[in-house]
């Protein structure tokens, strides 16, 4: 059976070379870890991960810990899953997800939650293992999470190049950091193109949306509204339309995420979409690093969102 001391031989480095490729790779130029991986490949080496587990006393699992009710979540669960699948995968773990925070154990080597809200802060803060969250917080724990504030802020900009005179943001009435800061970048634009902010907050669900902008009859023609999700845009726009009013001709509907509802809708929404996979996948990248006993360098990571122009705003 090839051993490290083999490997190391082949690339004619040292042992310590060869583990810092295989556990630390970040600690080792490029050069260095090509002439190992070389090696590896040319001695067909695998390294024993279930002895190592053992070895440092670890479970090689994650839990992923989902805090919102399966039947109502919105469909960017199944990417942003794929991307923690996929991440883990190439750190030779397995994911078990948990649904009830009663079933929340400390067999595992850390945490990924998702769905957290304010009252959840306390007992995240208690648990005994590394935990990262998908989604933004204020309290100090480290998370990943679409920069949320500058998104909105790029769809209220755009709303106005497309010359729609009134621009009104349809925010989740929630405490939580992601709400607030969708809505503080639509406040921020408003504020620098010296309009006065407009602001409704809903419940997130399309039905409630619909109901509400089929009961609003304050808002003239030339209207964009801005959706903090795509859940509310798409009841927004069926109510709408239920109205005889013109989409997008003479109201505009921009939506937020980007994941499945924006294309099933008619027209299909204009919207931010996130890059639910990328961020899996950063996400573990994260708690691995914690599980490794190593500090974060950034214990906030943001990425950017895409504007996804389709058939609820103008051409």
């Amino acid at each position: 059976m090839t051993t490290l001391a083999d490997v190391a031989k082949r690339a004619n480095v040292s042992k310590m070379t060869v583990s810092r490729v295989l556990n630390h790779p970040e600690l080792v130029t490029e050069e260095l870890k090509q002439m190992v991986l070389l090696a590896m490949k040319e001695l067909d080496y695998q390294p024993n991960v279930v002895a190592k587990a053992l070895a440092q006393q670890r479970t090689l699992t994650v839990q992923v810990i989902i805090l919102e009710e399966m039947e109502t979540v919105e469909p960017y669960y199944a990417e942003l899953i794929a991307g923690i699948s996929l991440g883990l995968s190439e750190k030779n773990y397995t994911m078990q997800i948990v649904t009830d925070r009663n079933q929340v154990t400390e067999q595992c080597d850390g945490y990924i939650v998702t769905g957290a809200r304010i009252e959840d802060y306390g007992w995240l803060r208690r648990l005994m293992k590394p935990v990262v969250l998908f989604g933004e917080n204020m309290v100090g724990l480290p998370f990943v999470d679409t920069h949320n504030k500058e998104a909105t802020y790029q769809a209220s900009r755009f709303a106005f190049e497309k010359s729609y005179e009134q621009v009104v943001f349809v925010g989740i009435d929630l405490p939580d950091a992601f709400a607030q800061s969708r809505e503080a970048g639509y406040v921020e634009a408003m504020e620098e193109l010296g309009h006065p902010p407009k602001i409704y907050r809903l419940e997130n669900r399309s039905r409630v949306s619909e109901d509400f902008v089929r009961q609003l009859d304050l808002l003239s023609p030339n209207t964009c509204f801005i959706c903090a999700s795509d859940r509310i845009a798409l009841g927004i726009e069926r109510g709408l339309l239920f109205s005889s009013k013109r989409v997008p001709e003479d109201y505009g509907i921009i939506g937020f995420d980007g994941i499945f509802i924006d294309r099933v809708s008619r027209p299909q929404l204009t919207t931010m979409r996130q890059p639910f996979r990328k961020m899996g996948r950063i996400t573990v990248n994260q708690l691995m690093t914690l599980v490794e006993g190593c500090e974060l360098k950034e214990q906030k990571r943001f990425c950017q969102a895409s504007l996804v122009v389709r058939e609820s705003t103008r051409a």
